[in-house]
């Protein structure tokens, strides 16, 4: 009777009410998580001093991915993509085509590698320091100009008269310098790329860095490995080395008015390219169907040879792009596009493993 009167007595005073509500939390606590499950008494400490440091565990540093191989760029897929806005507008109505002002947002595409492989964005940056005090230079037709032409506008060009180099009389070759004049880039317009233009091009830019392609003027087999081996003899007699890149060519598409969008495979576009009922009495004469196996030619010349020498295969992308033609014209591409921009991606990327 007298330990019943205590516990009253107790129960009563300000400590003890304390007491009892601390055992009704502690009780509900357990419900809550389990009859079995521990409480944490120091967690519950640490709760009523929010002023205690709770130590926890770091946070992972993030996975770096390893830099693409040149044979896994190749391999891949078009993602679609919105940028904020389209990254430059051409100076010439001929080349408005697909676009009449700067669209914003701009819908588009962007090639993905299937590797587990990293194909960073263009840098002007980047490229300004990979290419600093250098002349980079392209030699080629109106294919070759669509890929100087992307490059120039994404260095902050806007004087590029491109439409001239089509007029008779009009300039040939154009340079820029870029990069607050620590980089000039160079351009020289040839059809066939004969050994006097090439001889001419080094000359005239003394370039460390030249892209070539044989472009959409089509020759047979036997003239077109006379011309790779008179390049790699020409390269290889020149006074400094020089990071050669060859570009190989894509062809246009047939009928490029009935796609809308990338295509996933590259065994049915080069299908429907080989299907010569596809083709116009005009189109039928470039031998687009040929392309593939002419590409095929000059990496077997060029792989025989000597030469120290970079592949950037555009083919293996710019196939899957029926879509992002110019209109009525199913060879050349729209400026600005998806498909002259990635190429600036995969120069960006070469010269980074050049100069690793």
């Amino acid at each position: 009777m007298g330990n019943k009167k205590r516990l009253l007595t107790t129960i009563k005073s300000p400590f003890g009410r304390m007491t009892v509500v601390c055992c009704v939390v502690i009780l509900t606590l357990k419900q809550l998580f389990g009859k079995n499950a521990p409480f944490d008494d120091t967690h519950f400490a640490q709760q009523q001093h929010p002023g205690d440091i709770v130590s926890r565990p770091s946070p992972k540093p993030p996975i770096q991915r390893r830099v693409c191989r040149p044979s896994e760029l190749v391999k891949g897929k078009w993602v679609p993509r919105q940028y904020s806005q389209l990254p430059y507008l051409p100076k010439q109505i001929e080349r408005k085509q697909c676009y009449s002002s700067i669209v914003s947002p701009w819908d588009t595409y962007d090639w993905q590698p299937s590797a587990d492989c990293l194909l960073e964005d263009f840098s002007a940056p980047e490229f300004c320091r990979l290419a600093q005090n250098k002349t980079v230079a392209f030699l080629g037709d109106s294919l070759t100009m669509e890929h100087f032409s992307a490059l120039v506008h994404t260095m902050g060009v806007t004087t590029f008269d491109e439409e001239s180099t089509f007029q008779e009389g009009g300039p040939k070759s154009f340079e820029f310098d870029v990069c607050g004049g620590q980089t000039r880039l160079y351009f020289r317009r040839s059809n066939w790329i004969r050994a006097g233009e090439l001889n001419s091009t080094l000359h005239a830019s003394d370039p460390d860095i030249l892209i070539m392609n044989k472009g959409a003027w089509y020759s047979i087999d036997d003239g077109l490995v006379a011309r790779i081996q008179q390049y790699v003899e020409i390269l290889q007699r020149w006074k400094r080395p020089i990071h050669f890149i060859w570009r190989n060519t894509v062809p246009g598409h047939p009928e490029c008015g009935r796609f809308h969008e990338p295509a996933t495979s590259i065994q049915a576009m080069e299908q429907h390219v080989t299907n010569r009922s596809l083709y116009t009495e005009h189109t039928l004469r470039w031998h687009w169907y040929d392309f593939q196996k002419q590409n095929q030619i000059v990496v077997g010349a060029f792989s025989n040879s000597s030469l120290d020498w970079d592949l950037l295969d555009a083919y293996a992308l710019n196939i899957l792009r029926p879509d992002e033609h110019q209109n009525g014209d199913c060879l050349h591409n729209c400026q600005p596009g998806s498909k002259t921009l990635v190429l600036d991606r995969i120069l960006l990327h070469l010269m980074k493993l050049r100069a690793e």
